[in-house]
């Protein structure tokens, strides 16, 4: 028997909005985040994380911080937009 219990559709959407509820995060960091909260149990892959960032982006959930120290437009830190 898998022991393992699918995710409810937005499940992970909360989970990165809890861990945006710290503090402003790097996608890496929300990344690292989400598996050391959950023991290594939750972790995503590059393209998962994005689709989830874009997806909160686009319903105002999240956005982007400027941040002047960044030498590289690919490295963007996020926070709630609330």
């Amino acid at each position: 028997m898998d022991s393992q219990l699918p995710l409810v559709k937005g499940t992970v959407d909360m989970l990165v909005l809890k861990g945006l509820t710290w503090g402003p995060m790097h996608g890496f960091d929300i990344s690292r985040w989400l598996e050391q909260r959950s023991s290594g149990a939750l972790g995503l892959d590059d393209s998962a994380r994005y689709q989830v960032l874009h997806r909160l982006a686009e319903r105002g959930f999240v956005e982007g911080i400027s941040n002047r120290l960044e030498s590289t437009a690919s490295m963007h830190t996020l926070r709630t937009s609330a």
